[in-house]
């Protein structure tokens, strides 16, 4: 599963001063406390291409007496060209369950929250299991692209 947009850059915008200014906020964040690790795999300049491979924690439920949460692994590149700055966000995977006995569960993102697999056969409502791995990969996805958005409208 891919998830990819185009964000148009500001009127008048550098294309190399808003790839440096994406690649420079792309590497704290990837080294932030949010993430568990993120390593760029890939990075061009004359190209003004990158790609980072991050393993995140998504938190589904948190109490004092119980936590549901998932380890998401997925390259998050970055490509500059005809005035706009193209995400995408590729290779997802989960880890989910990993500290149990039975050693948990790995799977990708196209065997788990596609519409077949995330909504009951009406179509009309998530699943339990899988739908709460759907409405969180959209929520971060939709966060990177919020995130980067604004690196680029910031002055």
């Amino acid at each position: 599963m891919t998830f990819k947009t185009g964000i148009p850059l500001p009127e008048g915008a550098d294309i190399d001063l808003c790839y440096q200014r994406v690649l420079s906020w792309a590497k704290g964040y990837f080294a932030s406390a949010s993430v568990r690790s993120g390593a760029i795999i890939a990075e061009n300049s004359e190209t003004r291409r990158f790609v980072f491979n991050v393993e995140q924690t998504l938190v589904f439920k948190r109490s004092a007496l119980e936590i549901d949460e998932s380890i998401i692994v997925y390259n998050f590149s970055v490509n500059f060209n005809n005035n706009a700055c193209n995400i995408t966000v590729s290779d997802i995977k989960y880890r989910y369950e990993m500290g149990r006995e039975s050693g948990g569960s790995t799977f990708t993102a196209e065997d788990w929250i596609t519409d077949d697999e995330a909504f009951n056969r009406k179509k009309t409502k998530f699943l339990k299991q899988t739908g709460k791995f759907r409405i969180k990969t959209i929520d971060l996805k939709d966060k990177l692209y919020t995130l980067v958005e604004d690196v680029l409208n910031s002055k």
